[in-house]
């Protein structure tokens, strides 16, 4: 379906997977197809019991850090891959970091449950113009969100549906439940 030479960049990428229930999937998927033998991983959770119907885990995974799960598949698929683990998660302090140490990020999966930080991700893709990609399970559907900062320069986070929420969370120390509410119906829809 795509050239050498697209298999090659493909291949030569560096993948960004920040949350690791639904991002653990896209990353092993990545190994799985050959995409981007350099991968930076960050979640700060261990497997729980509730995370064992979206991770390729069992009973004996759980309390096991995320990062660490996720890589030790990474590297069963690709003993060369180089899985760059950050087990303190994303925030404010170290996004920055994610992005850029060992080379800028080419793409960069959003599947954190922290909106402030799915407000931050984006405004730092944004500022690097590198594409973000968020997969969401809706019940019985999925949302996709693409945003191509690296070739649509004027596009805003969460694609503008959302641009007055997205001020007020990058204003705010703390999020209230009512304003992840007032964020997710306005990204989502309410129906």
């Amino acid at each position: 379906l795509i050239t050498a030479e697209e298999q090659s960049r493909l291949r030569e990428s560096i993948l960004g997977v920040a949350g690791l229930s639904v991002g653990a999937g896209i990353a092993i998927g990545a190994a799985c197809s050959g995409m981007s033998r350099t991968m930076r991983i960050a979640d700060s959770d261990a497997v729980d019991t509730s995370n064992l119907n979206r991770l390729r885990a069992g009973v004996m995974d759980i309390g096991q850090p995320k990062v660490t799960l996720a890589a030790r598949r990474i590297y069963e698929l690709d003993p060369y891959a180089n899985v760059e683990p950050h087990s303190a998660g994303i925030s404010e302090a170290n996004i920055g970091e994610f992005y850029t140490r060992g080379g800028a990020l080419s793409l960069v999966f959003d599947e954190i449950d922290d909106f402030k930080m799915k407000v931050f991700m984006r405004l730092e893709a944004k500022a690097r113009a590198i594409p973000l990609v968020m997969l969401t399970n809706l019940g019985d559907s999925i949302l996709i969100d693409i945003e191509r900062y690296d070739t649509e320069k004027d596009t805003r986070p969460f694609l503008g549906v959302v641009d007055d929420i997205v001020e007020k969370i990058t204003k705010k120390q703390t999020i209230s439940h009512a304003d992840i509410v007032r964020f997710s119906a306005a990204l989502i829809g309410v129906e």
